[in-house]
């Protein structure tokens, strides 16, 4: 599977990481409360900002 994200970003929103698997920002939100392993920081709004490592995982 080849992902398609900006190289050398420190962070990738919930919008940008949906559209790279081509799902939802829904079931991004399931996989990060379902998976241990997901640990998006949040910014102040509480929007899930998530690392290369993330996104590996």
């Amino acid at each position: 599977m080849h992902i398609e994200l900006a190289p050398n970003k420190r962070y990738y929103s919930i919008g940008e990481i949906a559209k790279a698997f081509d799902v939802n920002a829904s079931l991004i939100r399931f996989w990060d409360k379902e998976f241990d392993i997901l640990k998006p920081k949040k910014n102040a709004k509480g929007n899930r900002m998530f690392t290369p490592e993330d996104v590996k995982n």
